[in-house]
């Protein structure tokens, strides 16, 4: 009995959230939330939650395995091609002065060249994209960098 109204609640969940039901879409959006209440009633009335929560145990170190995964896809979404066959680029960062080139390393004007390297890599650990950061914070980092080592 149990596994059966789990199997329901899936299927349920399942039909909420696919795009492709067209039909039934608007009676599952009316009806789905009662029947998914009536099926944990029916688990927690027969003592059968504990099948509930086993499979959400089960299921966490699933999801958390796959959260990467899905960040990973999400962000390649976000660059993936146009409709007209170009592909979106992230943000472009306006140009700098070395003024605000030193305020972003947070460096004082006349620092050496070890100093903004320094600088430079502190920042850029903390800070890429590949490490949770932004993108635009990244390139902002290594255009300052640039801008003053080349400057030298």
């Amino acid at each position: 009995m149990a596994p059966f109204a789990i199997l329901i609640l899936i299927a349920l969940l399942v039909l909420l959230l696919r795009p492709d039901l067209s039909l039934l879409k608007p009676m599952l959006r009316r009806w789905g939330p009662w029947l998914i209440a009536a099926a944990l009633l029916l688990l927690v009335a027969t003592g059968r939650a504990h099948w509930l929560t086993a499979a959400v145990g089960a299921v966490i170190p699933f999801l958390m395995r796959l959260y990467p995964l899905l960040r990973l896809f999400l962000s390649a979404r976000r660059f993936r091609p146009r409709s007209d066959g170009q592909r979106q680029q992230p943000p472009t960062t306006a140009s700098l002065t070395e003024r605000e080139a030193y305020e972003i390393l947070g460096l004082e004007p006349g620092a050496s060249r070890e100093d903004i390297r320094a600088a430079h890599r502190r920042l850029i650990q903390r800070l890429h994209p590949d490490r949770g950061g932004s993108a635009y914070l990244a390139a902002r980092i290594n255009k300052a960098k640039a801008l003053l080592i080349g400057k030298r």
